[in-house]
């Protein structure tokens, strides 16, 4: 189900690029990830730990070690 509301709302923005939508997953599986263009990912104690495009992420965590 929530795979099924992430492609509407995919569907939706596509639709319209002035339009913005802001969606909070938790643990999203690969496929609805691939549908995101940015992130923001917060640390655990709800500190700003990325912002930016989701293409970037891999770069992102490998620059602080983490390997993926």
């Amino acid at each position: 189900m929530g795979e099924l509301i992430c492609l509407l709302l995919h569907d939706i923005a596509r639709r319209n690029p002035k339009r913005i939508v802001v969606v909070a997953v938790h643990c999203p599986s690969s496929r609805v990830f691939t549908l995101f263009s940015h992130l923001t990912i917060l640390s655990s104690n709800g500190e700003l730990a990325y912002f930016g495009l989701r293409k970037r992420i891999l770069s992102f965590l490998e620059g602080l070690g983490y390997a993926c």
